[in-house]
């Protein structure tokens, strides 16, 4: 490492240190907006601006006029304005989708809309951060984007706030005209959140940096403004105003539009008030919807005071065009009275811009001067701690009015800045890029640049040759650890690049600079060993400066780097100076450290004050030159040195004075008198000059040490004078500098010198006498000596090749081992990358194709309800069938009035089944998802006919089996109405197909379905375990192809570093003194050495560890890939198992429930009216479809409902039990009947119990428990369809949970693995691979670098 004194030596007297940089995230990001908002800024507005502009307002007004002037309000006859206010609420994106019944492609498109940005903003953020061009067409679809951004701003709002209202209420919406679902669940609560917080981020940015703050020329632009406060207000108000509609609207009449009233009438004052925008049609344009609103509001409020619509129509259409034409002449008020101000009586930055901004938009010359003076008074009197914006306007009047871009830059000066915001630090980016394009033309600016691209160089070649030095220092050590070898390794590589880079481009570029060319000369021959190239640098380098010797000195720059220059604060202390003052002073670099810039000039000389340079930095003046004048300045020696001196003003970025000198080199010498002819100042040569004996005549008077009259020479300007046998030649000159007169004598032995026009002497400014001495080492020569040039050439390659071969075998040899190790070595990284990011593709394809499959069949799966259709056909089947009976029974009893189940009840089974009929048409997807379509469609089912006392059966569709039963219940229903009760037939009908064979066949095919379903989800279990024993053999396969490659590049690597040390060790000693001695010439380091290397640390081999490094990598990556797959199916492949398994039977056995107690109640009853042959027995004794055996039926029937509730009390189900089902099995339940208040679990058992005693006792007195019996089960029959429904949409609500968390972890982990590649595996492959190349870069420079200095020598000696 270097010397910490060395570094503070080289940066104490540097550029790069005043240098001030904003963070690099803060460039990346205004870099990136300025590409975007260029076309979005036109200085002058086009029609399209100007129509897009007008219209986005327009927009906004509609919409804000739709939350306002809604269809439901209290207020008389309003209704009859209904399709006026229904066309104001379609303005609106929601209400159009609702209308349409496209609400859901439009909320989801507008979450693809904005996260879309998301997928657009990293693009942006690399191009910008890696500094490439944006590519046009990526700038074009951003722009149109944030345009439609922009105008669907309000609306898209209104839709995302609408989703997350009903999205966490899971509620139906009341503000439409129809009833939609809004409701998009957890995962589209997430989504509407995300999408709310990017509208706002790209509204924010849209409003903070999409307009420019200069003055000049503003008046055409509509966007232009001095802050975006207003305008971030307005638009925080409008989201305000559609939250209070989406929440309070509703129930809060006056509430909702007293606050909107309020809001908005605030954000129209404020508006009117700070006037932001620069235009007077953007601030009326603007706050016209805030008067609309208010407006609107009023008139709303007034007529629900007094119930009147058409005070509100007519208020609309008359009111709000008068009070838009009074709010445009109290805009036109509020210009007047600022134009009327006095200007000593602005206090605040604010009134002040107000005050002067008309002069600030239309500078005209002849006013120019008069704002410059109020600024400067405003500045004086009020800022002492000016904020940024006022900085930038004033830059941009200076830049832009005045052009003057080099006081424009000093007015952006941080130095006296003490707080901004970001949207004001990008005013001033925008604004100082502008300046700087103009600003590089500037010479003292040019100057600038070119010394610090210098020093930047000069950092990088010393940081080259640092770390090519520690690297074969530590090489050569015992036991070197690699990552201290790494480090400098990878240093030397990119420095040294850059380097190579830079050399063509900067050479090129400052191709009038002495210092690039000399610089690169001697770098580009020794350290690279390109001879040819350095030896046309070095032409290029003297020719240049013999144009520099012979041209016009007039025509010279002051500001050039072979001019002595320095930089001082106002305060006087000199900051930075260049190396040809030096020279000029005669003096050593620490004669400047301390200096004052007053000490340097003569005494008598006040130019250079703090107060004066204080004065004149902080006044506003037309230029930024501060002295030009030949008043010369004093040399270390005390002596004068006459020279043309130049003052500025400059930013590097924060004020500063350059002070820039010219010496006048004359054939004369010259001293400075006061008006008495006392000499105040000499120049070095003035006492010998006349042959005097005393050195220093400072002192005397000027008449005695000439011997001449000075009033003489006053009048005469001119005389000689005779000093023993020589003329001398005496000038008088008088000059006004300022307010000081400057008075000189200048003496000369010739008379033509007398001239004030002599022509300067030309010499070149050595600037560093051992880098010259450095420079002679490299072998150059200029066009006059072509010939020799062609001899020399001719004389080294004329060399035998027995001598090139026995100087360069070693270097040849090992450079040829070392290109054919690195090159194993870079395949065998290249195949481990390859194979490593196949195995991600796979695997992630892989996961993605699984995911597809288990979203689709999953969601198939869930939407096919053939068990809860063809189940509650069932199960409505049988309850028609009960229902009629008992109907019968209590009809042959004598009277329907004791019949607990209700007539009313038969009618609503009736109209259940009609519903459902249509399902059994056609064959649908329904049933072919898991029947044959000859299973319902064919005529298969045994229904039973009953026709005017014939029986028999008949096989018919499902469908026609459903119509025959309607017609059949229709006719029972009108016996019934008609009060004739002759539907024997058609209850037997009813009763024998509801518990008969076609109900026996129905039960069947529900039993296949729910069979099938299992099938279905076995299926997904068998791809699942396809997947994970693929997914884990692509792992394993792709480590057993990469296990040898461990090996193999570990031996390789190995071969490859003892290449490299071998080089360091016996090749590289000619190299390291290139090295050295360039760091003590050029960065003036000189605390390195070389050490002699010993006989054991040639022979030491270098082993490193490469399989560790790759083999834990190759282990991670298993072992997190085995982790996925592991929590994939031990938590959500088994859940998802679970689940689909069990929920066809948890829908299978409710339904089955249902009809085993229709089926109880059915055995029961006949059981009970077969001793009066009242059962179907005895009312069809011909026909018998139905076993008589009604104990065994009883019984069977009993202990299969015990069986299914059991399944239920067992907690077999898990999750799919809500806790609403599980109160209504379990817990107590209010107003109902006394058998439910302890749950539908203990109401079924005890009416198994209650049916037994029904059965099986001989009670006379059981006519009231049957009737309380018939009545709970109707009941219990209410609380299973209730149970059946719940227990449908839970389970698709927790099945879809846990999908929604697997594409959730699916999607993470395959972002995980590809983010895990892109930081830890191709991080380190790559920097493995650049290991290679640097070091194969290493040999390669140090190789060639030996073998082009050994041939310099050898041509050397051949001159010689």
């Amino acid at each position: 490492m270097i010397n910490q004194d060395i570094e503070s030596l080289e940066s104490e007297n540097s550029l790069l240190r005043f240098q001030m940089k904003i963070p690099k995230w803060k460039k990346i990001v205004f870099t990136l907006l300025r590409s975007l908002s260029m076309n979005r800024l036109p200085e002058n507005f086009s029609l399209f601006n100007t129509v897009l502009f007008y219209a986005q307002n327009i927009v906004v007004l509609i919409q804000v006029a739709s939350i306002i002037w809604i269809r439901d309000v209290p207020i008389q006859g309003w209704e009859n304005y209904e399709k006026f206010w229904t066309i104001i609420e379609y303005s609106r994106l929601d209400a159009l989708c609702v209308e349409i019944d496209l609400i859901q492609p439009c909320i989801y498109g507008t979450f693809a809309f904005y996260l879309s940005f998301l997928a657009i903003l990293p693009i942006l953020l690399i191009f910008s951060a890696f500094k490439k061009t944006i590519p046009k067409n990526l700038v074009f679809l951003t722009n149109k984007f944030l345009i439609l951004a922009d105008i669907g701003n309000n609306i898209l709002f209104l839709l995302l706030i609408m989703v997350l209202k009903y999205s966490w209420k899971s509620d139906t919406p009341h503000e439409y005209t129809k009833n939609v679902s809004l409701n998009q669940g957890s995962f589209g609560l997430i989504l509407s959140v995300l999408s709310l917080l990017i509208l706002i981020f790209i509204s924010y940015c849209s409003t903070v940096f999409t307009y420019d703050c200069k003055h000049y020329n503003s008046s055409n632009s509509l966007n232009a403004k001095t802050t975006s406060d207003i305008k971030k207000a307005s638009i925080v108000t409008n989201y305000f105003s559609i939250i209070l509609y989406c929440f309070i609207s509703h129930d809060n009449f006056l509430i909702y539009r007293g606050l909107l009233l309020i809001l908005h009438f605030i954000l129209a004052i404020m508006y009117c008030f700070y006037l932001p925008f620069y235009s007077l049609k953007s601030n009326y344009s603007n706050s016209i919807i805030h008067i609309f609103v208010v407006v609107s509001c009023f008139l709303n409020i007034v007529g629900y005071i007094i119930n009147s619509v058409f005070f509100c129509v007519i208020g609309l259409i008359f009111l709000f065009p008068l009070s838009a034409m009074l709010w445009f002449l109290a805009m036109k008020y509020r210009i007047g009275k600022i134009d009327s101000i006095q200007f000593n009586c602005i206090k605040s930055l604010r009134e002040f811009e107000l005050f002067i901004r008309e002069k600030l938009i239309n500078g005209k010359s002849e006013t120019i001067d008069q704002t410059v003076d109020m600024i400067s008074c405003f500045s004086k009197r009020y800022l002492s701690d000016k904020p940024k914006i006022y900085a930038v306007w004033v830059s941009s009047f200076y830049f832009y009015s005045c052009s003057n871009e080099k006081l424009a830059i000093i007015e952006l000066n941080p130095k006296s800045m003490i707080h901004s915001s970001l949207e004001e630090d990008f005013q001033e980016y925008i604004l100082k890029i502008e300046i700087t394009k103009t600003l590089s033309i500037s010479e003292e600016y040019q100057l600038l640049t070119k010394l610090r691209k210098f020093e930047k160089l000069k950092n990088l070649d010393k940081k080259t040759l640092i770390s090519v030095l520690t690297f074969l220092k530590t090489i050569v050590l015992k036991n070197p650890i690699e990552s201290n070898l790494c480090d400098p390794l990878k240093n030397f590589k990119k420095n040294l690049s850059k380097l190579i880079n830079l050399n063509s481009k900067f050479t090129n570029l400052y191709n009038d600079s002495v210092m690039f060319l000399s610089f690169y000369a001697s770098f580009v021959d020794n350290i690279l060993g390109n001879r040819e190239k350095a030896l046309n640098l070095n032409i290029r380098k003297e020719n240049l400066i013999k144009f520099q010797k012979f041209k016009d000195v007039k025509q010279s720059l002051f500001f050039s780097e072979e001019n002595p220059m320095f930089i001082t604060k106002n305060t006087g202390k000199i900051i930075y100076f260049n190396k040809q003052i030096r020279s000029f002073f005669k003096s050593s670099t620490d004669y400047f450290s301390e200096r004052n810039v007053n000490t340097i000039f003569p005494s008598f000389l006040h130019f250079f004050t703090h107060q004066k340079l204080k004065s004149f930095e902080e006044s506003k003046k037309k230029s930024n030159l501060y002295l030009k004048a030949d008043i010369g300045i004093m040399d270390s020696e005390g002596f004068w040195v006459e020279a043309l001196v130049v003052v500025m003003l400059i930013s590097i970025p924060f004020p500063v004075f350059i002070f820039s000198f010219r010496p006048l080199k004359c054939k004369r010498q010259s001293a400075i008198i006061d008006k008495k002819g006392i000499i105040l100042e000499i120049t070095r040569g003035f006492a010998k000059y006349i042959n005097k004996e005393v050195a220093d005549v400072k002192g005397f008077n000027i008449e005695k040490v000439l011997e001449l009259d000075l009033g003489n020479l006053k009048k005469k300007k001119s005389d000689k004078i005779e000093n023993g046998n020589t003329t001398i030649y005496v000038l008088y000159m008088k000059k006004v500098v300022d307010d000081v007169c400057l008075r000189v004598i200048s003496i000369c032995k010739e008379e033509e010198s007398l001239s004030e026009n002599t022509q300067e002497r030309s010499s070149k400014v050595i600037f560093d006498k051992e880098l010259e001495e450095t420079e002679k080492k490299v072998f150059y020569l200029d066009s006059s000596y072509s010939g020799k040039i062609n001899q020399d050439t001719l004389l080294f390659n004329s060399k035998t090749d027995q001598e090139k071969s026995s100087s360069n075998s070693h270097s040849i040899a090992y450079l040829k081992k070392i290109t054919i190790v690195a090159t194993q070595c870079t395949k065998s990284i290249r195949f481990f990358k390859i194979i490593l990011i196949l195995s991600i593709i796979i695997i992630t394809l892989s996961n993605i194709s699984f995911l597809i499959f288990a979203k689709f069949s999953i969601e198939k799966q869930l939407s096919h309800k053939a068990i809860n259709i063809l189940g509650e056909t069932i199960s409505i089947l049988a309850s028609l069938g009960d229902i009629s009976g008992m109907a019968q029974v209590a009809f042959s009893a004598g009277s329907l009035k004791n019949t607990p189940l209700s007539f009313n009840q038969f009618i609503g089974e009736y109209n259940k089944l009609y519903n459902l009929t249509h399902y059994y048409k056609k064959n649908s997807d329904t049933w072919s998802y898991c029947l044959n379509s000859e299973v319902l469609f064919s005529s298969k089912i045994p229904v039973v006919i009953i026709s005017n006392k014939t029986y028999g059966y008949e096989f018919m569709t499902m469908y026609n089996y459903l119509l025959k039963t309607l017609k059949n219940s229709e006719f029972f229903m009108n016996e019934v109405y008609r009060k004739t009760f002759k539907f024997n037939d058609q209850v037997l009908f009813l009763e024998y197909n509801g518990f008969g064979k076609a109900a026996f066949y129905l039960k069947n095919q529900l039993k296949n379905v729910l069979e099938c379903e299992h099938g279905k989800v076995r299926e997904l279990i068998e791809y699942k375990k396809i997947l994970i024993g693929f997914s884990i053999g692509v792992l394993a396969i792709s480590g057993a192809m990469m296990l040898p490659f461990l090996f193999f590049t570990q031996k390789k690597m190995n071969i490859l570093w003892n290449q490299i040390k071998k080089i360091a060790v016996e090749e590289s000693i000619f190299f390291k003194k290139l090295c050295l001695e360039r760091l003590k010439t050029i960065h003036k380091s000189k605390n390195y050495s070389i050490k002699r290397i010993t006989q054991k640390q040639k022979t030491r081999i270098l082993s490193f560890s490469y399989t560790y490094k790759y083999a834990w990598r190759l282990l991670s990556l298993f072992i997190l890939g085995s982790s996925y797959y592991i929590i994939s199916n031990y938590y959500f492949y088994d859940k998802f198992s679970f689940l689909l398994e069990k929920k066809p039977d948890f829908i299978f056995n409710l339904v089955n429930a249902r009809v085993k107690i229709s089926t109880l109640s059915f055995i029961d009853r006949n059981y009970l009216m077969s001793s009066w042959n009242f059962d179907f027995a005895g009312l069809s004794p011909d026909f018998l479809p139905i076993s008589t055996d009604y104990s065994a039926k009883h019984i069977q029937n009993t202990e299969q409902l015990k069986s299914i509730m059991n399944h239920f009390a067992l907690l077999e189900y898990g999750e799919l039990k809500s806790q609403a089902i599980f109160d209504l099995f379990f817990k107590q339940v209010e107003n109902t009947s006394n058998i439910l208040m302890t749950g539908v679990y203990a109401g079924v058992l005890n009416n198994i119990i209650e049916s037994h005693y029904i059965t099986y006792s001989h009670d006379p007195n059981l006519n009231p428990i049957v009737i309380i019996y018939m009545e709970n089960i109707r009941y219990i029959g209410y609380a299973l369809k209730t149970i059946v429904d719940e227990a449908q949409d839970w389970s698709e609500i927790v099945i879809r949970k846990y999908l929604n968390m697997y594409v959730a972890f699916a999607i993470g982990f395959s972002v995980v693995m590809f983010i895990l590649y892109a930081a830890v595996y191709y991080p380190f492959l790559h920097l493995q691979g650049k290991k290679v190349k640097a070091l194969e870069y290493m040999a390669k420079v140090v190789a060639l670098s030996n073998i082009s200095n050994s041939s310099s020598v050898g041509l050397s000696k051949v001159k010689k």
